[in-house]
């Protein structure tokens, strides 16, 4: 008998919510569900292959069929076909039960035609005489999770009773069709209405759900799945915390999971997705087919509240949810526009179930494995009764696509910590005092080393200059200087400053162009013991007064094009290139200054210089910073690159941005030659090109967006064809492409990596701030970042002597892979803003994992969301 066009019926929420999924999903298997009862005892294999078939001839909807049509989807009774029950023995196997699960595996990835099927598959398979497995695999559009239990039920009472020569009670199945006519008829009642108006108030303002992952995807199958089971007592232990509370364990397990949710993104507007069997009245209680629903649960929490609270507050969520769970998710998505647009109504999604299966078959005990509930499209937490009834088994569901194993396992282990905790809190611990590090994770178990600066930056230019005094050290469009000469001309300079005042703990503001004789001008201040203090005369006025009004110079040093571009200051003024200074100078010494020759003594906790922070407009902040701080980013970095006497560094950037700081100092304390880049040739990139090639630059430091620039203009000069970049070989010497100052983008170095390679020149990715010297993390690109989006703007690790602690809203290390505020600690931390105590106070806090007194800085970058990316 075929179905009949008069039989044809629309299809219920639940059905074509499948429907739609699956054909969305064509050729996936994604939507299958399937269960297994292992038996333990001897089958009468003929005697269960008929008590089978007859159950399955009682459970209509395994006769259903399912059509398009114009009028759209449709369903009818058929006679069910002939449908085979696959016999497998797997009882000469080596390992039998590995053997049947692997037979499980494979059929239940068997994709489905939603239209043709077949829609469900039987199987016996037997690992011992006294060991059977019965598996059913049904789409879930057939059945769903309840209706296993119908099914599974009758099937062992029908057997049982064969067995003993009985026959068997008649089935209390209803048809199918009476889940339709109850949501008919749901449909047309007030209560309908009552719940469509009681959703759109609690939804209302619904926030993007968030989620443990960043990345979405479409189901796929097999999903990926992590257990754990929970003993008796540790069930118990739920149970003592639940009943302190006053409310159920389920609303407890609900609450850990809200809890976990907000602990791990920091969210507190949280959309959970519970699972529901969607069945009121006994007739829905009694009909295999599919009803179950998933629903959003919102929660309201903040980091401060008491776990007591977050449990009544879902105890009460859970008592309005199934209240007015016969309005369907389907019905919500259609409510809020959520219908094919890829928003998701809801987050993780938890099922509990809470009934245990205690089947037996002819006398034998059997034990009941979940498999597959259907679909995982992010992640989903599902508890039941345990092997042992008075224990619990936890599942963690996750698409593979979203998540890979260890980021599943990591939250399986990080949900357990936090649920063995809950099971001991008193109801008013707040949820922020839950430790959800894994051992090894704290920062506490990995301590910075020990790390003391005793020089100055001086005195190591000074023992460049000693060793190799012929050297260039700086050169800048066709004039160059030896490293005895440099030092010798900055003597000179810091003489005559000393005598103009400039000293230890006292500034000397420098507002000169890019040239040799800025870079004079720089080592003069610091040989006074003096910090200096940039001034870039393109910036507007009032930031320059603001700027000098901050540190009050005692000196500014300048020259004829840049004087008059300063505001009016009070202290003396060296114009440089004037007669009387260059008289001045010639009349001084250029031996290396001792502290007799200064105002007082020096030592590597003298402020070096003074750059401000901030945009153009507003307050700016200055940053003090000590010369043990850019000698140790050195020090700390020097594993990475092994810079020497034959790189030559570029001064690219303006000194008033701490990347200059990277650059002057990269090249003078390695004893390496300092580019300086005329400001034109700055912003030609092409022009830049060609500078690099003619002057042999090994190391280049960068902004991406600036990079991006010269990729262009590299890629126009790239040879035609191999034979051209034979002949014609580009010129460069980089050993190193250094980048900073912004978030970079890697799938945008592919063309470069691609003409260059990854080798020569390396790509580094440097996170860091002016108020923690420079750099912090450092990241050699691969090609991996190139080509996986997910590992886009990745930072790298710290350097050896600092640590980046990503701390919550109560300051509280968050697990790896979490969002949170950046802190850096250690060596590089500045001392704090200048004459800006509350912003210091603010921003430089002790640090609670470091040694006695010491601080960390906090950034304000939200690592895994903030503009430079991840930490690896």
């Amino acid at each position: 008998m075929s179905v009949q066009e008069d039989d044809r019926r629309p299809l219920s929420g639940a059905q074509e919510g499948l429907w739609f999924a699956q054909r969305l999903a064509s050729g996936s298997a994604a939507y299958n569900t399937g269960e297994y009862v292992e038996i333990h005892g001897p089958v009468d294999t003929a005697l269960f292959e008929t008590a089978l078939r007859r159950t399955v001839a009682e459970a209509d909807t395994f006769a259903l069929r399912f059509t398009h049509t114009p009028d759209g989807p449709r369903c009818a009774p058929d006679a069910p076909a002939d449908w085979p029950l696959h016999r497998v023995d797997v009882s000469a196997a080596a390992d039998p039960s590995a053997a049947a699960e692997e037979w499980i595996r494979r059929d239940l990835a068997t994709p489905v035609d939603i239209e043709s099927g077949p829609l469900f598959s039987h199987a016996l398979l037997t690992l011992a005489p006294d060991r059977y497995i019965w598996f059913l695999r049904a789409h879930h559009i057939l059945l769903d999770g309840y209706s296993y239990k119908l099914v599974a039920r009758r099937l062992a009472d029908t057997y049982t009773a064969l067995a003993t020569g009985e026959e068997p009670a008649p089935a209390t199945f209803e048809p199918v069709g009476r889940l339709q006519e109850e949501e008919a008829a749901y449909l047309a009642s007030e209560r309908h209405a009552r719940d469509r108006a009681h959703w759109a108030e609690r939804l209302a303002g619904l926030p993007e759900p968030v989620r443990l992952a960043e990345r979405t995807a479409a189901p796929v199958a097999p999903f990926l799945r992590r257990t754990v089971d929970l003993t008796p007592a540790e069930a118990e232990a739920l149970s003592a915390a639940a009943a302190r509370a006053g409310v159920s364990r389920t609303d407890l397990l609900v609450a850990a999971v809200a809890a976990y949710l907000h602990r791990m993104t920091g969210a507190d507007d949280l959309v959970l997705g519970l699972a529901t069997m969607s069945r009121l009245g006994s007739a829905a209680l009694r009909t295999p087919g599919t009803a179950s629903d998933v629903l959003p649960l919102r929660v309201r929490t903040e980091a401060g509240a008491p776990f007591g609270e977050l449990l009544r507050t879902v105890a009460a969520e859970l008592r309005d949810l199934r209240r007015h769970q016969q309005y369907r998710g389907e019905f919500l998505r259609r409510d809020l526009g959520l219908l094919g647009g890829g928003r998701r109504l809801h987050g993780p999604v938890l099922n509990i179930v809470p009934f245990t299966e205690d089947l037996v078959f002819a006398g034998h005990p059997s034990t009941s494995h979940h498999l597959s509930g259907g679909a995982v499209e992010d992640l989903q937490i599902s508890v039941r009764p345990g092997a042992d009834p008075a224990g619990l088994w936890l599942a963690f569901d996750a698409n593979p696509a979203v998540y890979d194993e260890t980021e599943l396992g990591l939250h399986l282990q990080r949900f357990l910590l936090l649920l063995r905790q809950l099971a001991d809190a008193a109801p008013e611990t707040p949820l922020a005092d839950a430790n959800l590090l894994l051992p090894g994770e704290h920062p506490e178990d990995t301590p910075a080393p020990e790390h003391q600066v005793t020089t100055t930056l001086t005195r190591r230019f000074e023992e460049q200059a000693a060793r190799a005094p012929r050297r260039t050290a700086v050169t800048c469009e066709g004039a160059s200087v030896s490293y005895a000469d440099l030092n010798a001309d900055a003597n000179r300079l810091a003489r005559l400053l000393v005598e103009h005042g400039a000293g230890p703990g006292r500034m000397v503001a420098l507002a000169l162009p890019r040239g040799i004789r800025l870079i004079t001008a720089l080592l003069a201040v610091l040989k006074t013991g003096a910090g200096y203090l940039p001034l870039d005369t393109r910036h507007p006025e009032q930031r320059l007064r603001l700027v000098l009004e901050d540190v009050g110079p005692v000196v500014t040093v300048t020259d004829d094009a840049h004087a008059g571009r300063l505001p009016a200051v009070s202290a003396p003024v060296v114009v440089l290139g004037a007669p009387d200074t260059d008289r001045a100078l010639a009349e001084r010494g250029a031996d290396d200054l001792t502290d007799a020759d200064r105002t007082g003594p020096t030592g590597p906790d003298d402020i070096a210089y003074v750059i401000h922070t901030s945009g153009s407009t507003g307050r700016p902040k200055g940053v003090p910073v000590p010369h043990a701080n850019v000698a140790r980013l050195f020090e700390a970095s020097e594993r990475h690159f092994g810079f020497g006497e034959d790189d030559v560094w570029t001064l690219f950037h303006s000194y008033a941005f701490d990347f200059s700081v990277w650059e002057i100092w990269g090249a003078l304390l390695h004893g390496g030659r300092l580019v300086v880049v005329p400001y034109e040739v700055s912003r030609s990139p092409r022009e830049f090109l060609r500078l690099l090639r003619a002057e042999g630059v090994t190391v280049l430091n960068q902004t991406p967006s600036a990079f991006e620039q010269l990729m262009r203009a590299d890629a126009e000069d790239a040879p035609a064809s191999a034979a051209d970049a034979a002949e014609a070989p580009d010129g460069l010497r980089l050993r190193y492409v250094i980048f900073g100052g912004e978030a970079l983008r890697p799938e945008r170095l592919r063309p470069w990596a691609d003409r260059h390679g990854l080798d020569s020149p390396v790509l580094v990715n440097m996170y860091g701030i002016t108020e923690t010297t420079v750099h912090v993390t450092h990241h050699r690109v691969t090609r991996a970042d190139l080509d996986d989006p997910r590992r886009a703007s990745v930072i790298g690790r710290p350097l050896d002597d600092l640590r980046v602690h990503v701390l919550d809203a109560a300051r509280r290390p968050v697990p790896p892979g979490v969002t949170g505020e950046m802190y850096v600690s250690g060596p590089g931390v500045a001392p704090g803003y200048l004459d800006r105590p509350e912003l210091t106070e603010e921003r430089f806090l002790p640090d609670p994992f470091g040694r006695p007194g010491s601080r960390m800085y906090r950034t304000g970058d939200l690592e895994g969301g903030h503009a430079y990316g991840k930490l690896e």
